[in-house]
């Protein structure tokens, strides 16, 4: 990989993080504010002024959550912890559906499904959601019986039923976090490096998201994966990178915490390094190792077990870079 690195700044997008501007800064010490995320939903078929509606409404008003309308490109931008913003993102994909096209020859079947709630309360604002989410039937409620009855089209009756699986959940018994997860750290290039690999499957999304932002050509550089204590117990992993220029060095250091289990906080700090042998004027060529800092960051970032989140997209020489972490289930 080709890559001329640069001592740059490292871009942060909605994290507490900070990082040295040149080399020789100490890293600033990362702050302890609750993470936020920040994420665009472009709605396909549903109205954004509807969707933001049945959202306010859904969503608890906690005052840290946040909805924001894009009228003109029919968006929603949501504002909140990563469980929130995955919360927001499943009711979405739900809402979102394409409404079903009659066929004026052959009359869409109609057919009539009785739900039973077992864990769910039927109340006011469920009626509300579960009203605005059906849109080719009609939809009756039976609070006593905790019945909901809809009668449609076959692709309403389906939508129902998977939306009912999404919020009729039982509540889960008390469960102590496990002792260690495994951790894993994955560095994207932009880059044509041909020894570079493809980025993983399951982090399609993430490259989808860099691309739509002009970042695009994503290859995957490293993804170490370290076993880790949740008590908070620091660790740190150090290895070699091969590079046809130099071999770079990776340093990870960090701790994590799961005082709630599912909801993990990380302490992660990467920095990358590299040397490369100079000349001297009287002890002659390739007589000086000098020490080249191509990443530095430090965050701390709270995400649900599973979830991968992008910590910072930062400037390497002429291209970019992404830093993806995940605490696995």
């Amino acid at each position: 990989m080709k890559t001329d690195f640069a001592k740059g700044l490292v871009l942060l997008t909605g994290l507490a993080l900070s990082v040295p501007a040149a080399i020789g800064e100490e890293p600033k010490k990362p702050q302890q504010e609750g993470a936020q995320t920040i994420r665009i939903f472009r709605l396909e078929h549903a109205k954004s002024g509807s969707v933001q509606a049945i959202l306010e409404r859904f969503i608890p008003a906690d005052g840290v959550t946040k909805f924001f309308l894009d009228e003109r490109t029919n968006a929603i931008v949501a504002q909140g912890p990563p469980v929130a913003i995955s919360q927001i993102a499943e009711l979405i994909k739900l809402i979102d559906q394409e409404p079903l096209q009659r066929d004026v020859e052959e009359p869409t079947e109609i057919e009539m499904q009785i739900f039973s709630l077992k864990n769910r309360k039927l109340d006011d604002e469920l009626q509300k959601f579960l009203s605005a989410s059906v849109r080719n039937g009609s939809i009756e409620f039976d609070p006593g019986t905790q019945q909901v009855v809809v009668q449609g089209s076959v692709a309403a009756c389906k939508l129902l039923e998977r939306i009912l699986k999404e919020i009729d959940l039982p509540k889960e018994a008390p469960r102590a976090a496990p002792a260690s997860r495994r951790l894993r750290v994955a560095w994207l290039l932009q880059s044509e490096a041909e020894q570079l690999r493809p980025p993983p499957e399951d982090l399609k999304e993430i490259v989808d998201e860099l691309a739509s932002s002009g970042i695009g050509g994503i290859k995957l550089v490293a993804q170490p994966m370290i076993s880790v204590m949740t008590n908070g117990t620091s660790f740190a992993l150090d290895c070699s990178l091969d590079d046809p220029q130099a071999p770079i060095h990776l340093g990870i250091k960090g701790s994590l915490n799961e005082r709630t289990p599912g909801i993990i906080q990380i302490q992660l700090s990467v920095e990358a390094t590299r040397q490369r042998s100079e000349s001297h004027p009287t002890k002659g060529p390739g007589s000086v190792l000098r020490t080249e800092r191509l990443v530095s960051l430090s965050t701390v970032v709270e995400t649900p077990a599973g979830h991968p989140v992008v910590l910072c997209v930062t400037p390497t020489g002429e291209h970019t870079s992404a830093f993806v972490v995940q605490a696995m289930p």
